[in-house]
């Protein structure tokens, strides 16, 4: 209506909630409205007919039929249905109640992960069959089936009524035989202690020990030769303690590799490795050897923890996989060692006194029934050679009982039971929080020749890996044609969110159909996290597969822990969170690695995968105040002299320079003791607040003889874009022969403010500096080199820029709009040769990562870019940033 002042009067007030009421819904067949609300409550209320001709207002005085309460958290969506009510919350579940009969809840649908289901839907089917769809604050999408006959279930034990045997309690030993050979065999076993313990038996010699005691020669000897061998075995290799003092639980084999379980929460995925006789140490993890100079030794690829609180796992159960066994053998003869990759695996334990089967991918249990706990024998039924189909009946011991969760009559009909149980999965979800950082590792392509369809040829993977505020990792294969996103592995090892990552991308992961990486995670509480990602596509596999290998862990209040005299010293701050992390340098199998840190310190550690070690080198607060973002840059002269430069950005706006030199670097554990800390030569005032992202190259026009300029682009707190040029000029007494190997600090800056410069140290200052005010309409969130001079920002205010950087002059170059409320990271790329890009700014810009609030996104559409002065951008401008748009 034009007339402004008209104001509907309010006919009628449904009075009864507590709390905000987030969602409605009327069923006109029977005048029902559903309300749900933040007091954790479904109202039902008898309105009358609504609408209509003359406009109907209901009945004079709605009452409210029912009050459901059944949730665990507030109630953000609700659905009416004739006889049934739907209702999906916070707490990731959608409860189906009986609105006819009683009220109560009928089935309960959860598939989601953190975060709660924020949007639902129904609809009605054939043979009076209902679908709905839920979808979740992970951005997954799940379908489920609803018929209308259902019932409520209860967990129903039966009792089977079998003759009590009355055996003792007694205790398990776990082992598993691995057939290395004709000649011996290895066994691997698990005992009270946590431990894992790998023996080798001699086959040839107990079938000769056999015969002879066949033919009943020299028995008495041949007793007393094997008891004395007995005794006198030692394992080959041992794992004292890894699953905590609580025992092992089970040990099994599948596909090469050892899946060990214990009471500590924990799920060890390892193998066993045949080392030559020069390397005696053998692998990593391997604390006893004998004789056999470590020939064969054990090796923990990585752990995986089950959900918080099912500390006691029983085993882990593998799921049938999407490829035939027959055609998964010859992809493994085909690809050798590398077709050593997880099998599809859950988690079976006991949580409280429920016993749980707990999926790690998808982050969310699979059944659950009341045993009372553990303590028990049990066994899931069918079996069908190790593969769990994913339902099934538990069978276990109770009270000397032996108890079923489904009656024997009904386990004979499974039809159609998985599908009723878990519904169908559309989208998968990724996190079920926000998502703070993002990382490309690069692309895996289907070798030509691998097979005969010629669309799968051109089909690639682009491999991500996310990290976020529900403590996980997730690897991701994304599909750039499709937009596809399938989840290869979800790592669960951080106690706090995951600030920052890094990734180095090994050589012999240049195939097309394989890529290695070695990837490092830190966060919260301080905690650093190195991994190895071996990821292959497999020929008959529709999508890649991922192994994940740890390397190694590091938190600085167990560094602070091991400190010689640590009374002598300051606690560090339990809450210290890493917030920016950069790979100063990699070399002879050691990484150099830069963080930022909130208390105010910037540190450097050493990574070295080889011994599977994470040390702490050196620490300085000079920022005294929370340290945001850290970057570095390589300088070389024409004389092959190399140093490193140094930039950390503060709260304060102001970003600082240290001069990092190449020598000898000592080591924390010399005799000499820890390398002094640096003091910066240099310090830039760049914005009025905090400096959320650093980018830094060499200018190639600004080298000369003697010296170079450096470029810093940084973006802050105040929505600003600032560069920064300064001059570097090298030091007079640099030689020919210049040290090539691993860093050393230079300490020789010891007053920057004075800027007295020695013969042997560089020297830098401001040369320029350039600002665009309003490069955003509100913080600029993160800033990107897609290449030198090119440069990607974001921002929460949904936009993504393209900028040119020449000189002192920032040009503006296009920008693309975002779905995303508030973006935290991205990452640019430059696509290969051959992709159609549309490059009139003379760059090849790539899809564009985007991640906040549990999404992540491939930035792409045919937008055009707005100047600097609002108006439309021109054939200068880059209109579309990829062509060919989905």
């Amino acid at each position: 209506m034009k007339d402004s002042g008209f104001k509907a009067p309010v006919e009628r007030h449904l009075l009864g909630h507590s709390g905000v009421i987030f969602s409605i819904s009327y069923l006109r067949e029977n005048g029902y409205l559903a309300s749900a609300s933040d007091d954790r409550s479904v109202r039902i209320w008898d309105v009358g007919a609504l609408g209509g001709p003359g406009g109907k207002c209901g009945v004079l005085d709605p009452t409210c039929l029912r009050v459901l309460y059944g949730h665990q958290a507030r109630v953000f969506s609700v659905r009416l249905s004739p006889g049934r009510v739907f209702s999906a919350g916070e707490d990731g579940t959608c409860l189906v109640w009986n609105l006819a009969g009683s009220g109560n809840v009928v089935r309960t649908l959860k598939g989601h992960r953190a975060g709660g289901v924020r949007a639902l839907a129904i609809s009605v089917g054939a043979a009076d069959k209902k679908w709905v769809a839920t979808g979740g604050a992970d951005g997954g999408l799940r379908l489920w089936r609803v018929e209308d006959g259902e019932q409520a279930t209860t967990e129903k034990l039966t009792d089977l009524k079998l003759p009590d045997h009355g055996l003792p309690k007694r205790w398990i030993t776990a082992a598993v035989r691995l057939h290395a050979c004709s000649e011996r065999a290895i066994w691997v076993c698990g005992d009270r202690r946590g431990s894992l313990l790998l023996y080798d038996e001699d086959l040839s010699r107990n079938r000769k020990l056999g015969k002879d005691e066949q033919a009943g020669e020299l028995s008495g000897e041949i007793e007393a030769e094997e008891s004395q061998e007995l005794h006198e075995l030692q394992p080959l290799s041992c794992l004292v303690g890894v699953h905590g003092k609580q025992g092992v639980t089970s040990v099994c084999e599948y596909r090469g590799l050892l899946y060990s379980t214990g009471k500590d929460g924990c799920v060890r995925i390892s193998r066993v490795n045949q080392t030559s006789p020069v390397d005696p140490k053998g692998s990593r993890g391997s604390e006893v050897s004998n004789e056999d100079e470590g020939r064969f030794q054990l090796e923990v690829l990585r752990v995986q923890r089950a959900c918080k609180g099912m500390e006691w796992l029983e085993r882990v159960l593998f799921l049938q996989s999407e490829v035939p066994v027959k055609e998964e053998e010859e992809d493994s003869e085909s690809e050798g060692e590398q077709s050593l990759l997880e099998a599809r695996f859950v988690i079976a334990g006991f949580h409280a006194n429920h016993f749980v089967v707990w999926d790690p991918l998808r982050q969310e249990r699979l059944m659950a029934v009341p045993c009372g706990g553990g303590h028990r024998s049990w066994s899931i039924w069918p079996a069908h050679t190790r593969i769990w189909p994913g339902y099934g009946a538990l069978v276990f011991i109770k009270q000397g009982a032996i108890l079923t969760s489904q009656p024997p009559e009904e386990m004979l009909g499974w039809e159609g039971k998985e599908e009723r149980s878990e519904g169908w999965s559309l989208r998968e979800g990724i996190h079920g929080r926000g998502i703070w950082c993002v990382c490309r590792l690069g692309r895996i392509e289907f070798g030509k020749g691998d097979t005969n369809k010629a669309e799968r040829e051109k089909r690639h993977w682009e491999i991500v890996v996310t990290g976020g505020e529900d403590t996980s990792l997730a690897v991701l294969a994304v599909d750039p044609d499709s937009g596809m996103v399938k989840l290869l592995s979800v790592i669960t090892d951080h106690i706090s969110g995951v600030r920052t990552l890094a990734a180095i991308k090994r050589p012999e992961g240049g195939s097309e159909k394989s890529l290695s990486a070695l990837l490092l995670s830190a966060g919260g509480r301080a905690q650093i996290q190195c991994y190895r990602l071996l990821i292959t596509w497999p020929r008959k596999r529709p999508a890649p597969s991922c192994q994940v290998i740890q390397v190694g862990g590091h938190r600085l209040d167990t560094e602070w822990e091991k400190r010689r005299n640590r009374h002598k010293t300051v606690k560090m701050d339990p809450e210290t969170r890493y917030l920016s992390m950069e790979i100063v340098e990699e070399n002879s199998g050691c990484v150099l690695l830069v963080l930022s840190c909130s208390d105010g310190a910037v540190r450097l550690f050493t990574v070295c995968e080889g011994k599977n070690q994470i040390d702490l080198l050196w620490e300085t607060s000079h920022h005294q105040r929370c340290v945001l973002s850290v970057a570095t840059c390589s300088l070389e002269d024409e004389k092959g002299n190399r140093c490193k430069l140094l930039f950390s950005a503060a709260t304060d706006g102001k970003i600082a320079v240290w001069h990092l030199t190449e020598a000898h670097f000592l080591s924390i554990d010399n005799s000499s003791g820890a390398p002094t800390p640096p003091i910066p030569c240099l310090d830039i005032p760049a914005h009025q607040s905090g400096i959320n992202s650093l980018v830094v190259w060499v200018e190639k026009r600004g080298r000369q003889e003697g010296g170079c300029l450096v470029t810093v682009a940084s973006g802050g707190d105040d929505g600003q874009l600032t560069v920064s040029m300064i001059r570097v000029q090298y030091p007079e007494d640099w030689k020919t022969s210049g040290n090539r190997g691993s860093l050393q600090i230079s300490n020789a800056d010891m007053f920057p403010q004075t800027k007295v410069w020695s013969p042997n140290q560089i020297q830098v200052h401001l040369h320029s500096q350039s600002h665009v005010p309003l490069a955003h309409a509100a913080p600029l969130t993160a800033l990107k080199l897609l290449s030198p001079g090119c440069l990607v920002s974001t921002s929460s205010d949904q936009r993504v820029c393209l900028w040119r950087v020449s000189g002192t002059s920032i040009t503006h170059r296009g920008a693309l709009c975002s779905h995303v409320a508030d973006t935290a990271d991205l990452a640019v790329w430059e696509e290969e040769e051959g992709e159609k890009i549309l490059a009139k700014c003379e760059e090849k810009p790539d899809p564009v990562w985007e991640n906040s609030n549990g999404k992540c996104f491939e930035t792409s559409g045919d937008q055009t870019g707005n100047d600097a002065g609002g108006k439309t951008g021109s054939k200068s401008s880059c209109e579309s940033w990829k062509k060919g748009q989905r």
